[in-house]
């Protein structure tokens, strides 16, 4: 499950890059159970919602307003993260080292989903360069959620005092393996 606050910086994101028009091309591209949970009268940031319905709104993005262009995609995320997390935990982004980002990945991902563990290995920050591995969450099963996740990643550690944050990601066995580096 996700918290809701997810879903709605999602939309929010798609409004903001694609517009009105880009929101309506993404929830026609739904499947009605997602569309009806997270577009009616009944959503609330406050309930926690199957991740798929997250992956959902990721496959629609880019099958639809992004049509399959990964940069128009992490464009949205990179909005959605601003719109979401990047408000809600201004405080914290506001003296946040990529260390304290890495120290308190685990505690801020528990926040927001209740399955899949997280971990990240910032004992090479020095170089500029740091690990984190998802394994056991729907994130990890689709190349498009892959990408969102890695994406979501690298712009929160860019939302830090890290610059010129890059990341790369793949599929190792179970596990989706990021790799971020930035300037040292």
């Amino acid at each position: 499950m996700s918290r809701g606050t997810l879903l709605h910086s999602v939309a929010g994101g798609v409004r903001e890059v694609w517009g009105e028009e880009g929101l309506r091309d993404v929830t026609a591209r739904l499947p009605e159970e997602t569309r009806a949970a997270t577009t009616g009268p009944a959503f609330t940031t406050l309930s926690w919602y199957p991740t798929r319905y997250v992956v959902d709104w990721d496959a629609a993005k880019m099958a639809g307003p992004a049509r399959g262009d990964e940069e128009s995609f992490r464009r949205s995320v990179m909005r959605g993260i601003d719109l979401g997390f990047g408000r809600i935990r201004r405080a914290l982004l506001s003296f946040a080292t990529p260390v304290i980002i890495a120290e308190r990945a685990a505690e801020l991902w528990r926040h927001d989903h209740t399955h899949g563990e997280l971990s990240v290995d910032s004992s090479r920050r020095s170089e500029g360069k740091a690990r984190v591995v998802l394994t056991g969450h729907p994130f990890t099963e689709t190349p498009v959620a892959r990408m969102a996740f890695a994406e979501v990643m690298r712009h929160v550690l860019s939302l830090s005092r890290a610059r010129n944050v890059r990341e790369s990601h793949a599929l190792e066995g179970d596990a989706l393996v990021v790799a971020l580096t930035w300037d040292a």
